[in-house]
């Protein structure tokens, strides 16, 4: 492991840093293994190491086998993935889940609720909710390094302002400010889709990939993008929009707004899908679509599973739109992995062969196309995580 050369502030967080992972990578492990693994001397490293025991981050566990030498047993060092906690918070048009994850990227606790309001009044109503989650675990307050919050819509990481997020309602808001002082500290914002594919970066489908994507379906239509091992933002932080992706050529008959959902999210997001089938219910006075009202996406995908004419009608032709948009993805970023999530992803078998064939005949590029191994959680997995980045306990990005 290469060492980074700063300031001593910098090298002792880096040194840190570097020993937490490969304790919890290899763990048990003794100090001198650690010294040698990472080229260090003992007295640094059993410094660190005193630290760590300290804080309760890592605990010793036994002994192991002496040298052909003799001498003493080493003591082996043992990660504690329960020492801290992180709250990662998934914000979404329709639903919002809050998680609670341990270092070692377990969720303890996990609620979810409707997102009921829009605008400021949604921020202020999920902060109040997850402050009531958040004392029902009795974890105490000490053990909880801070707040990630994934949110729908363009996001400045530094300043924590949401601007253009449709399914929200909300053409600018200061996130952060809303929260402060409700949620535990430090608090980071963050594009929904980037917290999706830290996520999975971290604990799921892209865990050994140093170029992924993650295409978040529900709502609307986003992608999380990491490139050789960096989150990729965009100079304004606008990268992996792709639900302003044009799918038709339309752009003679009127301006794209932000506050607007874009081209390919109006026809092939969730409610895109539902709004699809209701216009064409007039076509199809058999389907048993006509049963519902409203129709939603949920109603369609089971209808189409039992065969509904409209429903596979409407079901082939979102595919269509997806599949293009993942071909256009592909030749531009070239990936290890796609990564399919979001609450649509959900019609797994549907969706999933019709997406994967559709690419392969619109793209010369072969790539994986795998579904989210985290599912719903992914996004407040990847939040917490930022957390616990941010704060020098896992090295991933």
């Amino acid at each position: 492991m290469d060492l980074k050369k700063g300031t001593l502030s910098d090298i002792r967080k880096f040194n840190r840093s570097a020993i937490l992972q490969l304790i919890r990578e290899n763990s048990p492990i003794s100090r001198a293994d650690l010294a040698q693994k990472l080229n260090m001397s003992r007295s640094v490293v059993s410094i660190i190491v005193d630290e760590l025991l300290a804080e309760g981050m890592i605990r010793e566990a036994g002994t192991g086998e002496s040298t052909a030498h003799g001498g003493r047993r080493p003591i082996h060092l043992q990660f504690v993935p329960d020492s801290r906690f992180a709250l990662g918070i998934d914000v979404g048009g329709t639903k919002t889940i809050f998680s609670l994850v341990n270092l070692a990227g377990d969720i303890v606790a996990k609620k979810k609720i409707s997102t009921l309001y829009r605008g400021v009044a949604a921020v202020e109503y999920i902060a109040s909710e997850a402050t009531a989650f958040v004392s029902e675990t009795q974890i105490p307050a000490d053990r909880i390094l801070g707040t990630g919050i994934g949110v729908p819509g363009f996001v400045d990481p530094h300043t924590g302002l949401l601007t253009n997020a449709p399914g929200l309602a909300i053409d600018e808001l200061d996130v952060r400010n809303v929260v402060a002082g409700i949620l535990p500290n430090p608090i980071l914002i963050e594009n929904d889709a980037n917290m999706a594919v830290i996520g999975e970066r971290w604990r799921g489908a892209a865990k050994d990939a140093s170029n992924a994507i993650m295409i978040t379906i529900g709502t609307g239509i986003g992608a999380g993008i990491i490139i050789a091992n960096q989150l990729y933002r965009g100079s304004r932080g606008y990268a992996g929009e792709i639900g302003y992706f044009q799918i038709f050529d339309n752009s003679s008959e009127r301006e794209v707004r932000f506050l607007e959902y874009g081209s390919l999210e109006t026809f092939a997001s969730g409610v895109g899908i539902a709004n699809m089938a209701r216009k064409l219910l007039g076509e199809y006075p058999s389907s048993v679509l006509q049963a519902f009202s409203p129709v939603t996406s949920e109603h369609v995908f089971a209808a189409a599973g039992s065969g509904d004419e409209l429903a596979v009608r409407v079901i082939d032709t979102v595919s269509e739109y997806l599949a293009a948009a993942l071909s256009n993805v592909l030749v531009l970023l070239d990936p290890d992995v796609v990564i399919i999530g979001g609450g649509v992803a959900g019609a797994k078998d549907m969706l999933m062969d019709r997406l994967r064939k559709g690419v392969a005949r619109m793209s010369p590029i072969e790539c994986p196309i795998v579904l989210a191994s985290l599912g719903e959680d992914a996004g407040a997995v990847g939040a917490a995580g930022t957390v616990f980045m941010e704060s020098e306990y896992l090295k991933l990005l």
